[in-house]
């Protein structure tokens, strides 16, 4: 299809640099699927309206002081987990100045 438009040629020359096409043709048909992909994307997400329920769990909100508690928290969804025990050394005695 053959359409005559006046283009705003700025933003032409910087489509074409930011997108690396070579033809005011491509930058066209290139802003058009996305600009469709996009509408579909919003149009999707806007039918889930209403169809989403998130739980409201204070007790998963509080971020926990224990890494290894937060992360078997994190994975508990996944099923059994369980972290390894790290062997530790024991604490050093602080220096005395």
């Amino acid at each position: 299809m053959n359409t005559n438009i006046e283009l705003n040629e700025q933003l032409l020359k910087e489509a074409l640099e930011l997108t690396e096409l070579t033809t005011e043709k491509e930058v066209i048909e290139f802003a058009l699927k996305e600009l469709v992909r996009n509408r579909k994307k919003r149009k999707n997400l806007l039918d889930l309206s209403g169809q989403i329920q998130f739980k409201n769990d204070i007790e998963n909100t509080k971020p926990s002081l224990n890494l290894a508690a937060a992360i078997e928290q994190r994975f508990a969804l996944f099923g059994e987990f369980e972290l390894p025990t790290i062997p530790r050394e024991p604490l050093r005695e602080p220096p005395n100045f």
